[in-house]
C-alpha cells in the first residue's frame, strides 16, 4: 500500500504535521494582530487551510499505525512578543514556512505509492504555491509602503527555521 521506507515516510508526516501546526497557530495569532482586514482574512483562510491538512496528514499516520501523534508545538521557539510582528515579518515567517512546508511534501510524494494520498499532496502543494504567490505580492507591496521590518526578521524566523527538524 505504502511506501518505499516506512519509518522514513512517518518521520516526514511528522516533521509536516509540525510545520502545518505551527502554520495554523502561528498564522492565526498573527491575523489577530494584522489591521488590514485583506490580509487578517487570508491569513486566517492560510490558518484553516494548515489546520486542514494537519488533520489530513494526521490520518496518514494513523493509517500507518501512529494513533497517538501530537503535533509539536514550534512556536516555544519564538521568545519575541507577537504584538512585535510587523506585517511583513508576518508575510515573511509565512513565506519561510510555506518553503519548508514545500520541500516537506515533495519529499512525501517519492516516498508514497498510495495514488490517492499523492492526488491530495499535489492538491496541497498547488495551494502551497498559490499561497506563496499572494504573499510574495503583499511583500512586494508592504515594503513600497515603507513598513520596516522588525526583530521579527532578524531572530525570531531563523531560530524557528533552524528547529523545524530537530
Amino acid at each position: 500500500m505504502l511506501t518505499i521506507d516506512k519509518s522514513k515516510l512517518i518521520e516526514i508526516l511528522q516533521h509536516t504535521v509540525d510545520a502545518e501546526n505551527m502554520m495554523h497557530y502561528c498564522l492565526s495569532h498573527l491575523a489577530h494582530l494584522i489591521k488590514n482586514g485583506r490580509i487578517r482574512k487570508k491569513m486566517n483562510e492560510f490558518s484553516e487551510l494548515a489546520k486542514t491538512n494537519k488533520e489530513f496528514l494526521i490520518e496518514q499516520l494513523d493509517n500507518l499505525g501512529i494513533t497517538s501523534y501530537l503535533p509539536e508545538n514550534r512556536c516555544r521557539f519564538c521568545n519575541v512578543k507577537a504584538e512585535s510582528f510587523s506585517l511583513l515579518g508576518s508575510i515573511n515567517l509565512a513565506l519561510e514556512i510555506i518553503d519548508i512546508e514545500k520541500k516537506l511534501y515533495k519529499d512525501l510524494l517519492k516516498l508514497y505509492n498510495n495514488t490517492e494520498a499523492k492526488g491530495k499532496i499535489n492538491q496541497i502543494l498547488d495551494t502551497k504555491m498559490s499561497q506563496k504567490t499572494f504573499l510574495k505580492n503583499e511583500k512586494k507591496f508592504a515594503s513600497q509602503a515603507e513598513y520596516k521590518l522588525s526583530f521579527i526578521d532578524s531572530y525570531c524566523l531563523a531560530g524557528i527555521v533552524s528547529k523545524l527538524w530537530k
